[in-house]
Parts: structure tokens; C-alpha cells; sequence
């Protein structure tokens, strides 16, 4: 058991491709998949908006942060 657990040096012993192919998956209806893409879009929107503020203030950062060391600009 402890061997399969801690496999060799890695975190999980490697599933072979029998294994992972005898796995039974669910598949969603149509519904529910709808509604979690509608979801999944929603959160993958919200990401976009955060990662192009995230470059927008990065960039102010870099442009004001050097006058702000040197005095140029004061607070």
C-alpha cells in the first residue's frame, strides 16, 4: 500500500493507460452544461478584466515610481 502511495519519488504512483481507461466519467446534460459554461464564462470575463488592470497599474507604477525616488514628484 505504501509503495502505490508514494510510488517512485513522485507525490502518486503513474496510473497506466489501462487504468485510466477503465475510468467511468460523467457526462453532463446539455442543461447543466450550459449553465456551468455560463458560469465558467462569467469567471474567465472577470480574470481578463483583473489581468489588463493588473498591466495598467503595473505600468503606472513603473512610470511614477522612479519620479517619486528621485523627488521629481512629491506626496
Amino acid at each position: 500500500f505504501m509503495d502505490n502511495l508514494i510510488g517512485n519519488g513522485a507525490i502518486f504512483a503513474s496510473v497506466s493507460k489501462e487504468e485510466l481507461y477503465n475510468q467511468k466519467l460523467f457526462v453532463p446534460s446539455e442543461k447543466i452544461e450550459s449553465i456551468f459554461n455560463q458560469m465558467a464564462s462569467d469567471i474567465d470575463d472577470k480574470i481578463k478584466v483583473l489581468d489588463e488592470q493588473t498591466v495598467k497599474l503595473q505600468e503606472a507604477r513603473d512610470r511614477l515610481l522612479p519620479k517619486l525616488m528621485s523627488g521629481e514628484i512629491e506626496v
